[in-house]
């Protein structure tokens, strides 16, 4: 049983303690919708059907799309692709390139791993605030559509400061 002394002494530091994660950055819809427009604008450039997915910094689903015509298994692996980036804070191409120079095959055995381009962090200052994933068109060109949502969200913190 806690006593009330020790639950008021809890409840009066509560808010202190919870100050610093006030400005914790996170992807918001607002912002995932934008990344989505600007990673769909540069797929519809290089004449490519892709499935663009946005999470926070968490791996959750904020917002996607696929594009008409796109293959039926894009939007599992750009949620992989992005989940990929969320959890370990790095572009899914790092995996690849490693097991593509390196052989290093045990990566495969990670959960969670996707060692494939176009999944890349949406980063705010120093904290990995969401991801983008991309799949359905060659991997180095799902990178670069995912390269231009990001894009577009680090013009966004640039606008709001």
């Amino acid at each position: 049983m806690i006593r009330p002394a020790a639950l008021a002494l809890m409840l009066s530091s509560a808010p202190a303690a919870a100050e610093p994660l006030r400005n914790i950055p996170n992807a918001s819809l607002e912002a995932a919708n934008i990344v989505l427009a600007a990673s769909a604008e540069a797929a519809r450039a290089r004449k490519l059907n892709v499935c663009i997915v946005v999470l926070d910094e968490a791996a959750r689903f904020v917002a996607g799309q696929c594009m008409d015509g796109t293959p039926n298994a894009s939007f599992e692996v750009a949620m992989a692709k992005a989940k990929h980036s969320a959890n370990f804070r790095r572009p899914s191409k790092l995996q690849e390139d490693l097991l593509m120079t390196k052989g290093a095959l045990a990566i495969l055995a990670i959960p969670g791993m996707m060692p494939l381009e176009g999944g890349l962090q949406l980063v705010a200052g120093d904290r990995t605030a969401g991801s983008v994933g991309v799949s359905g068109g060659p991997s180095d060109q799902d990178g670069e559509i995912a390269a231009a949502g990001v894009k577009a969200f680090q013009d966004l913190l640039a606008k709001d400061k």
